[in-house]
């Protein structure tokens, strides 16, 4: 067929191998159609009809998940060891555990300062219960001398 095509100018040509490539077209879309026939029959219902719409459309949702989940994947696979489990994550992923590393660091820090904070707090309070003990015994002794 090419050698039958190429002996026309280029016009003709191009017009020539574009019918070419449409009739193969509409034969894939005719057995694309025929097998939608067999499915659903001859005789579609609105019902049915509405169902192969609804099939498509979630058809197309999931080929877009499908999509979305390989992109994921794809970007990056990291392994991730958190709570004795290992995971394989994605850059997206890697980046909130990363902060919820900061998070928890900056937690447990602060959580070793205020016990500090608590430790030397009842220190101070035991000194200061000591020394009012003892100003109180100073001022008792002092008060039992006078009256003598």
């Amino acid at each position: 067929m090419q050698q039958t095509i190429s002996s026309y100018d280029e016009d003709v040509q191009q017009a020539m191998l574009q019918h070419v490539e449409m009739s193969q077209r509409a034969a894939v879309l005719t057995e694309e159609l025929e097998q939608y026939k067999i499915l659903l029959g001859p005789n579609m219902s609105p019902d049915l009809a509405e169902l192969s719409r609804l099939l498509r459309e979630k058809e197309d949702e999931v080929q877009k998940y499908k999509l979305l989940e390989l992109q994921r994947t794809e970007v990056g696979k990291i392994i991730c060891k958190c709570h004795s489990r290992t995971y394989i994550i994605g850059k997206a992923e890697k980046s909130l555990y990363l902060e919820l590393e900061k998070i928890t660091s900056a937690w447990e820090t602060l959580d070793r300062q205020i016990k500090n904070k608590i430790f030397d707090l009842s220190s101070l309070e035991e000194k200061l219960s000591k020394s009012q003990m003892d100003v109180s015994g100073q001022i008792s002794v002092h008060w039992r001398g006078d009256s003598n």
